[in-house]
């Protein structure tokens, strides 16, 4: 993220009625379920940094009927920003056991949706999937 100004995304009010398992199955280095500038531990609250570069939390679960959560975006991209500013983006993926996207994406990587964090400043959601329900987005 050369170039970029500093962001961060918090995550809270977490709710989710499927299981969270303990057994990380996911493709980051052997620290486990976070890579990057990532604090916190699910079903608890997440904090992620745009710095360095990648910044992934990786979570194996079984799904139930619902998962929910809310965003806050943060820091001199969103609240001081400039015209020089690179831009940084929080995406959100739900995978197979064979890391196929679960959701039909518009997007090449399989995200179900992503959020830009524009330079100069502001935020822009973007539903990729018909599947997700669509809600107003604030951020």
């Amino acid at each position: 993220m050369q170039g970029c100004l500093s962001a961060y995304v918090d995550l809270y009010n977490f709710v989710f009625d499927g299981s969270l398992n303990s057994t990380p199955v996911c493709p980051t280095p052997s620290t486990g379920i976070a890579t990057g500038s990532v604090n916190g531990t699910l079903p608890g609250d997440l904090a992620f940094m745009n710095d360095p570069g990648l910044n992934d939390y990786c979570q194996n679960v079984e799904f139930g009927n619902t998962i929910a959560f809310t965003l806050h975006f943060g820091g001199d991209a969103v609240n001081n920003p400039s015209s020089t500013a690179g831009n940084s983006t929080f995406a959100f993926f739900m995978w197979d056991s064979s890391f196929n996207a679960l959701l039909t994406s518009d997007d090449t990587d399989g995200s179900a949706f992503t959020v830009d964090v524009n330079g100069p400043g502001g935020t822009t959601p973007l539903r990729l999937t018909s599947r997700l329900p669509s809600r107003p987005a604030s951020c």
